[in-house]
């Protein structure tokens, strides 16, 4: 099949760079109006505007292009409605990332200061009386913000009636496993029970694969009209682009630096994350190491040494080249799941199989 009307491109990063622009640039006009809109409620109408622009701007917007992937693939011709549920899975993405940062109490996000950690530095500033909590409150209520902006987004579809229940009944749905999600997140990082794999799976398919590769994928194809079966297989699709986008990000806060990732270096170490990192070296270590990762592991002290001991475990226990075999196998069976997606745009199914490998062999 061709697609008329769809932008030239010759792979994955000019494909994404198009979209980030054309996302961006919806964004920006959205929320400048938000700005005007929500100055009469008051004056952080215009500064959460303002800040959520910025923050999202800082992102590479994939889940976005991802919404636009899903169209295209199926040669939906571009009309702009497709942009603005791009913008809305941007905005949702921005919630979640203000919301996670003050759960993790991560000061840095994207390469800058994270949202509430703004707000905090804010309230010092002005010399309020609790200005951490005044920070984290703020945070609070600027995801609150975005998330509603999305929906509001949402709401303005200039589409089929059946489509779009489809689309706002999925992302509320799918935005629902996150929250959940989540919560599981947050009790697994506090409490010293045993946690099984299977556990971590879900976290890793219902926190993030779901919501990063299947939701937008799915939210495309329902825009193109896409058959049941298809959706299903778009589905399918995303998981398996996000667990292994899960894994890589575990491998990569291990062992990349903040320059790549934007956070500090061994965060999840220092929140004591449940990953299959985790999980699979306190299996695999002997008893004198064990004994030391119960200290490291969840510690907020840790020191360089401390991850690079925990690095050095991880290599030395064939932990890494075993998650590696992991993560290789899902990228073959995403591709094959992507072959079997029936009567497609070949030239952006070409894509899709980009950002498979992309996601395999990527270092930040």
């Amino acid at each position: 099949m061709e697609t008329a009307g769809v932008l030239v491109r010759t792979g994955l990063s000019e494909y994404l760079g198009i979209s980030k622009s054309d996302i961006q640039d919806y964004l920006t006009a959205f929320l400048e109006r938000k700005k005007r809109e929500l100055e009469r409620v008051g004056e952080w109408g215009p500064d959460v505007s303002r800040r959520l622009e910025e923050f999202a701007r800082r992102g590479k917007m994939l889940r976005g292009a991802l919404v636009l992937l899903g169209a295209d693939l199926f040669g939906r011709e571009r009309d702009g409605e497709e942009v603005k549920v791009a913008a809305a899975v941007e905005l949702m993405q921005s919630a979640l990332l203000v919301h996670d940062d003050i759960m993790d109490r991560d000061e840095y996000r994207r390469g800058g200061e994270s949202v509430y950690a703004q707000y905090g530095g804010l309230g010092r500033a002005l010399g309020l009386p609790e200005p951490t909590h005044f920070g984290v409150s703020m945070g609070v209520c600027a995801g609150d913000v975005a998330i509603f902006s999305a929906f509001e987004i949402l709401g303005t579809l200039k589409i089929g009636g059946r489509s779009l229940s489809s689309i706002m009944s999925l992302a509320s749905k799918e935005m629902t496993y996150v929250g959940v999600a989540q919560m599981q997140d947050v009790y697994l990082g506090q409490s010293a029970g045993q946690v099984e794999e299977g556990d971590i799976y879900a976290l890793y398919l219902y926190k993030t694969g779901r919501y990063t590769f299947s939701l937008p994928l799915m939210l495309g194809g329902l825009l193109a009209d896409a058959p049941n079966r298809t959706i299903d297989s778009l589905a399918r699709l995303g998981e398996r682009l996000g667990v292994l986008f899960q894994m890589k990000d575990d491998e990569i806060g291990l062992f990349g630096n903040t320059e790549q990732t934007g956070k500090p270096c061994g965060s999840d170490v220092a929140e004591g994350k449940k990953t299959l990192y985790h999980l699979q070296l306190l299996r695999a270590a002997g008893s004198t190491d064990r004994k030391r990762l119960t200290h490291i592991l969840g510690s907020r002290s840790i020191g360089n040494d401390d991850i690079s001991y925990v690095r050095r475990l991880v290599v030395e226990l064939g932990i890494r080249d075993r998650l590696e075999e992991e993560m290789e196998r899902l990228a073959d069976e995403a591709h094959a799941v992507a072959d079997g997606l029936g009567d497609v745009d070949v030239s952006v199914l070409g894509i899709v199989h980009e950002l498979v490998d992309f996601n395999l062999k990527r270092q930040m």
